[in-house]
């Protein structure tokens, strides 16, 4: 680990470094202590934690604050730092180790394989990504060519629809034409039933009349035949 300059920092010299053996623990911190823990509580973690915490503090360390400040007036004029990621973090000999060249990003594989696709590259599986708030490329020709693929098709689908209706159209007219007809069928139908019930009336008259006919003069007869006794009677 390289030395830090002395130099670099000279202006925060004047403030004190704060350490966490200077950190004083009253009683109030037992008491706090004491309140927040219903079990037995663990006083040296408590106080280890509460001093680490008070000398990393920019508001409690001066130093560390003067050294921050001094710190971000010169970090753009320099590169910044690489920080090792977690995914280089592999477990190795019973214990995390800290092993870039194990990751996948890294590793070198030899295998042939087929072509890669959408979702499996050189590394393994990659992940699926967000489509719908991706916005794709629009390529004039492509979009004119769907444009007027899909006018043909309205088109193609209008035409179908007119046909239909036609067709509808054709059947309705021809629906009423068979319920004119219907129409005209039970008229006659009707008219012909009155003209049977007419001519069944008028043969029961002519025959009541005829048999009314044939029983008077038969009455007749009879009358004319008892007169001419009657009379022959008389002569005697």
């Amino acid at each position: 680990m390289a030395i830090p300059d002395p130099s670099r920092y000279a202006v925060c010299g004047d403030h004190p470094r704060l350490k966490e053996d200077n950190i004083f623990i009253d009683k109030a911190l037992d008491k706090m202590i004491l309140d927040e823990t219903r079990i037995l509580p663990l006083f040296e973690t408590r106080y280890h934690h509460y001093r680490e915490k008070r000398s990393v503090s920019l508001v409690q360390n001066e130093f560390l604050e003067c050294r921050w400040s001094e710190f971000m007036k010169t970090c753009h004029q320099k590169t910044m730092f690489r920080f090792p990621t977690v995914d280089d973090l592999h477990f190795s000999n019973y214990s995390i180790r800290y092993l870039p060249k194990e990751s996948i990003r890294n590793r070198v594989d030899n295998r042939l394989r087929l072509r890669m696709g959408p979702g499996v590259d050189k590394y393994g599986q990659i992940p699926v990504p967000d489509d719908v708030n991706v916005r794709k490329t629009v390529n004039p020709k492509t979009t004119e060519a769907k444009k007027a693929r899909n006018d043909a098709k309205k088109a193609k689908n209008d035409a179908k629809k007119d046909k239909n209706e036609t067709k509808k159209d054709k059947n309705d007219a021809k629906k009423d034409k068979n319920d004119a007809k219907k129409d005209r069928n039970e008229t006659k139908k009707e008219k012909n039933e009155t003209k049977k019930d007419k001519n069944i009336d008028m043969k029961t008259n002519k025959n009541e009349t005829k048999k009314g006919k044939k029983t008077e003069k038969a009455e007749n007869k009879i009358t004319t035949s008892e007169k001419k006794n009657e009379s022959e009677i008389t002569l005697k």
